[in-house]
């Protein structure tokens, strides 16, 4: 057997692969994980299926999908000149395994029933997997009492199935039971007991036969009408399908149009915008606000000057009395204060009333003197007259301090006169000033006051007018705006930015909604090929209305329920001719025929049972000749084998009927698990192929080994694959998994020819 192709449809984490082998030596290589091991267990799931439940359930778990819980391939070979096909799929329900099977040889189209490597091969899973299959870490995994026992039965009677042992106990039972002494059981009485119930049967089969045909007539009159049904459902099913062809065209002519409203769209934003654009300024919202804002701002800043000068020309005026008596407060202030100011008319006030009085004193004291000189004029003459010559020195001294008091007493009232008021009055009067003074102050800073504020919210103007200028500038020619009412200006500017604004943001809404529709519209049809949809679609477009779509769904719609209640049908009267089918499990004349061979066989029970101890003596002999020969052959091929691979260091190998295995070291038998790994998995390998020889003879089946090297030094591994490179030549087909490229890279070395499969590439 040579495998040709794998068609990995979904097996454990491998979903589509296909991998391509050569008759001959094939490596396939990857990193872990790259699925190797998956590959080699679908090998075996096409030749055997699944394992059972048990000790290999891990194998089940690996197998099955991850997503669906499914296996499922392809594997194609060629065994004998013959091209086989083996097509597989198992799927998991609940804890069972539903599996279907298909075996074909492709040359004649012939279906072969069971399983493709009890077929073709001639063993179990078993024997197979102990044999031409190695998987990882199982090299040495050869030997055991039930692989033993299997290998002996196949070498012993040709078929693994039979256990002798248990052969030779059933024909000693047979030969007991053949006929039991009470006359009730035994081949003989049991065969006329059958032939008993045949006849029996033979009458229910004719009367069930009768029923056969007649629901057989009803189905092949079902099948004819489903077939015409389905043939006007693929009518109807075509006409639907050119309707929704159709409206799918003129989904694309809607977006068509729409493309073309949105450039109108964008053809007239952008002519808007350029009509409004004053060099690189553009008008917005925010400019419409600030022109609002500024017309508002000067509308309120002549509110203000106007009422700011109403307030300045409001202010209270002083009288000419009150001026006159505020600018002697000012000078009442200027010599320090009305306590200063008085100070001097009270000094020469003060001054003159001394030299008054000290005038009149002098005066009444000269008057004094010249009396006394008058009345001693009688007495003495130099004495009146130096008394009267001091009388009227001291008169004219006391005239002339009373001179000097009366212009103190001038210089005093001119002081006082002087503030416009005699001195008796003039500290009131002064108070009366410093008062006007005051008052005529406090009216001059209110007047600043105001004027302050008014020169502000000039100034306030001015700004707001410079502002709303600039904004109208930025939009307007200047000369419009100089020749015109600049607020009703500004009002009619910002209403038409408004304008342009709302008509702008309205194009950009109505071109992102379209935007929107139009990106909707592409997603749904961006499935759906324009090209391929015109040539496909053959109906007019016109025609594709609601109304006809919508017949049309009904009409599909019909046929198919027609369908499906015909098939139901169909199946219900299949299913009935199954059950009536499974109690007619023979024809009449099958059963006539039965019955006819059983009575034969009971003629021939006795020439049965020497048969069955002929049969018995050749398979005690043939057990006995396995011990004698067979098992010393597969020792010594193995050990031929062991020598090559070895390059001589081992040369024999001793097994047991179990085939437990022990190598040649230095002139003694070492058991093999006492060895290096390399050389153990070495001799095992020695010992596989041994057994294929002995097991398949000329018709080997593919020799499959899983990492079966990587143990085995350079050497070693160069001796191993030319001894496969041999094998794969001149016997068996030979595939090789490996996480290395070691084994491809020295094969190349050894200019071995052969097939190299990366793994991570499939």
């Amino acid at each position: 057997m040579k495998i040709i192709q794998l068609n990995i449809v979904e097996f454990g984490g491998l979903k589509n692969k296909v991998v391509e082998l050569d008759g001959g030596f094939n490596i396939l290589w990857g990193d872990n994980e790259s699925g190797k091991s998956t590959v080699m267990l679908f090998i075996r799931f096409m030749l055997y299926g699944l394992p059972k439940k048990g000790a290999k359930g891990m194998q089940r778990e690996r197998a099955l999908s991850w997503e669906n819980k499914r296996a499922e391939g392809i594997m194609t070979f060629e065994h004998d000149g013959r091209n086989i096909r083996v097509e597989r799929r198992t799927a998991a329900v609940g804890t069972r395994l539903n599996d279907s099977l298909t075996v074909t040889d492709t040359d004649t189209g012939e279906r072969l029933e069971g399983e493709a490597g009890q077929i073709f091969l001639g063993i179990p899973a078993e024997i197979f997997e102990s044999s031409c299959s190695i998987s990882q870490m199982r090299v040495a995994d050869v030997s055991g009492d039930k692989t033993a026992s299997a290998i002996e039965n196949m070498l012993v009677s040709a078929d693994e199935s039979i256990d002798v042992k248990a052969v030779l106990a059933a024909m000693d039972k047979v030969r007991r039971q053949y006929k039991l002494n009470k006359g009730e059981g035994g081949l003989i009485y049991d065969t006329e007991r059958e032939i008993s119930e045949l006849r029996v049967k033979y009458r229910e089969a004719t009367q069930k036969h009768l029923s056969y045909n007649d629901m057989s007539a009803r189905l092949e009159r079902a099948e004819e009408n489903l077939g015409k049904i389905e043939e006007s459902h693929k009518i109807t099913s075509h006409n639907l399908e050119q309707l929704k062809g159709a409206r799918i065209l003129l989904r694309f002519a809607e977006l068509d149009d729409k493309r073309q409203s949105l450039d109108g769209i964008k053809n007239e934003l952008s002519e808007l915008v350029e009509n409004e654009k004053r060099g690189d300024f553009l008008p917005d919202m925010t400019h419409a606000n600030e022109l609002k804002s500024a017309r508002l701002s000067l509308n309120e800043a002549r509110v203000k000057v106007g009422l700011r000068k109403r307030e300045c020309d409001g202010l209270p005026a002083l009288d000419v009395e009150s001026k006159r008596l505020a600018e002697q407060g000012e000078r009442i202030r200027s010599v320090g204060g009305k306590q200063a100011f008085i100070k001097e008319a009270m000094e020469l006030n003060s001054e003159a009333e001394k030299k008054k009085k000290s005038g009149v004193t002098l005066c009444a004291l000269g008057a004094i003197a010249a009396a006394i000189g008058t009345a001693l004029v009688a007495v003495t003459f130099i004495a009146t007259i130096a008394a009267c010559a001091v009388g009227f020195a001291l008169i004219g001294l006391g005239t002339s301090l009373s001179a000097k008091a009366k212009k103190l007493s001038a210089e005093r009232d001119e002081v006082s006169l002087s503030l416009g008021a005699p001195y008796s009055e003039l500290d009131t009067y002064a108070e009366k000033c410093l008062a006007a003074l005051a008052h005529a102050e406090s009216l001059e800073s209110s007047a600043a006051s105001k004027k302050a504020l008014l020169f502000a919210v000039i100034e306030e103007e001015k700004k707001a007018w410079e502002k709303l200028m600039a904004l109208l500038e930025m939009t307007v020619d200047k000369a419009s705006v100089e020749g015109g009412d600049v607020m009703s200006i500004a009002a009619e500017e910002e209403e038409r930015i408004r304008r342009f604004c709302e008509k702008r943001s309205e194009l950009d809404r109505e071109a992102y909604a379209l935007s929107q529709r139009i990106g909707d519209g592409e997603r749904e049809l961006s499935g759906y090929d324009r090209e391929a949809l015109s040539k496909s679609v053959t109906v007019n477009l016109s025609e594709a209305t609601d109304a006809a779509l919508k017949n049309a769904e009904l009409r599909e719609k019909y046929d198919r329920e027609r369908y499906a209640a015909l098939d139901r049908e169909t199946r219900n009267i299949r299913e009935a001719l199954a059950a009536l089918l499974g109690g007619l499990t023979q024809s009449p004349v099958e059963i006539a025929d039965r019955i006819s061979e059983l009575e034969a066989v009971l003629e021939k029970h006795v020439e049965y049972y020497d048969a069955l101890m002929l049969a018995k003596t050749r398979i005690e002999q043939a057990g006995a000749n396995m011990s004698g020969s067979v098992t010393p052959f597969i020792a010594n091929k193995a050990g031929e084998l062991l020598a090559a691979v070895s390059g001589g260091a081992h040369g024999a190998v001793q097994t047991t009927k179990e085939l437990g295995l022990s190598v040649e070291q230095d002139g003694f038998f070492v058991d093999a698990d006492m060895l290096s790994g390399g050389t153990r998995d070495a001799s095992y390998v020695c010992l596989r192929i041994s057994l294929m020889l002995r097991l398949f003879g000329a018709s080997l089946p593919p020799l499959i080994m899983d990492e079966a090297l990587c143990q085995l030094d350079d050497g070693r591994a160069e001796n191993m694959l030319s001894l496969l490179s041999k094998l794969s030549s001149t016997t068996t087909q030979c595939i090789l998994f490996t996480c290395h490229r070691r084994e491809l890279e020295l094969c190349q070395r050894l200019g071995i020819k052969v097939r190299g499969i990366c793994m991570n590439e499939l």
